[in-house]
């Protein structure tokens, strides 16, 4: 049976000012509809569907992302409307009410990526084969985004909720909307299994090899990966270095067999557990208050496990989570502070205790 001819939709916001991080507008596009293509007989089949739903926008306007991180969906694109289930139409006006607002954003730095996998691996074929197996893990990713909340949309801690345009009322005096904790838990599980499905497209020997060849060629021409020059967003250098941060670090998260590694697992879960834990600390002190014995008898026990829950999320005392795409998440201050005052409340009433 014939395959139907692929047809794939691509925006590129390339505006062709000069920039060397910035491939010429034609060769961005020609080289992602190469990899798309490239990238379609290994998707699962609900995936192939999504790939042919959606747009891919090529993306220069969030500069803090698309210089630093590969691409992403609705889970985290501004532009993203809240509960919104249908793909972003290009022939329509992007604030048509009738239009929607899913879309695949794919970066710079992922752009650049496939562009030097593509000159090195003219050497090796281990080398693209590992360029390959990234791009399709990323572009398997993203879209598992696309179909996660074209099916069921998640709201999360993070988004302002309408009529507000910040996420910082969600959790008024640090005590976050019940229901958003569990949409963003919700969130997170997306996240999960979208990196399960991610990993599974790693290979050792391929992506060790791509990792070497960039490491050997940028040592041959460290002038050409300092930033400001054609290959820094890929540079070892780099604050997310494409041969350690990606390449590398995959490999041995696979190898460890799970999803989130100790930085994944500050970025995801630091969302939605301190503010469980602001929770669980307000309901120990309302029952120290109220004299519920059995609580009293484990109060020290139950404060100490909350502490070192909190305390892994943190530094001196604060939390410190930067969000991968929203730097920081506002909706935490809050939480910190609220957490704290309890902390200071339980204090209080266990040395109250001991006195009597």
């Amino acid at each position: 049976m014939m395959r139907h001819a692929l047809n794939f939709v691509i925006i590129s916001e390339n505006k062709g000012v000069p920039d060397p991080d910035v491939l010429p507008i034609e060769e961005e596009k020609l080289l992602l509809e190469e990899a798309l293509k490239d990238s379609f007989a290994h998707l699962p089949q609900h995936l192939q569907i999504i790939a042919e739903q959606t747009v891919y926008v090529i993306n220069h306007s969030r500069e803090t992302v698309t210089k630093h991180y590969m691409g992403w969906s609705a889970e985290d694109d501004t532009e993203y409307r809240l509960g919104d289930k249908s793909f972003f139409k290009p022939s329509l006006d992007p604030r048509d009410p009738r239009n929607g607002s899913i879309k695949v954003n794919l970066s710079q730095k992922f752009m650049k990526t496939i562009a030097i996998g593509k000159i090195l691996g003219k050497k090796d074929t281990r080398v693209l084969l590992g360029m390959r197996l990234l791009v399709r893990s990323i572009l398997a990713h993203e879209l598992l985004h696309a179909y996660q909340y074209s099916t069921n949309p998640v709201q999360a801690l993070s988004n302002p909720i309408p009529p507000s345009n910040d996420c910082r009322t969600n959790c008024p005096e640090g005590l976050c909307d019940l229901k958003l904790i569990e949409g963003t838990k919700r969130k997170i599980e997306y996240e999960r299994a979208a990196i399960a499905l991610q990993r599974s497209y790693v290979a050792a020997v391929e992506y060790e090899a791509f990792a070497n060849a960039l490491d050997e060629y940028e040592h041959t021409v460290p002038d050409k990966f300092e930033k400001g020059s054609l290959w820094w967003l890929v540079s070892g250098r780099h604050e997310t270095s494409l041969s350690n941060y990606y390449l590398r670090q995959y490999v041995k998260e696979r190898e460890k067999g799970r999803e989130f590694g100790e930085l994944l697992r500050i970025v995801y879960e630091g969302q939605y557990i301190p503010p469980v834990l602001v929770y669980e600390i307000k309901s120990l002190n309302d029952q120290i208050e109220m004299g519920n014995v059995l609580v009293n008898e484990r109060a020290k026990e139950r404060l100490a496990r909350i502490l070192s829950e909190w305390k892994s999320f943190c530094e001196d005392g604060t939390i410190i989570l930067k969000s991968r795409l929203q730097d920081p998440l506002p909706y935490l201050a809050s939480v910190n502070q609220r957490f704290n005052l309890e902390i200071q409340r339980c204090n209080r009433l266990i040395e109250r205790l001991h006195l009597h």
